[in-house]
């Protein structure tokens, strides 16, 4: 039983991990080159993002 949670615990550090990545890429993105469309899509994209960011903010006080 241990070793699952273990394997469970792991699994949650790792994805946490790539979605915090994928985040800072998304953040880092230079939305100044980019076609309306483009802007469009990469904004409700960090918006996502924010409020992640916002929601994790909020559990941790």
């Amino acid at each position: 039983m241990e070793l699952r949670e273990r394997k469970t615990k792991v699994m949650d550090n790792l994805e946490a991990q790539f979605q915090a990545q994928n985040d800072q890429n998304v953040m880092a993105i230079d939305m100044s080159t980019l076609d309306d469309t483009q802007r469009v899509y990469w904004e409700a994209q960090r918006n996502a993002v924010m409020m992640r960011m916002f929601k994790a903010n909020n559990n941790n006080t």
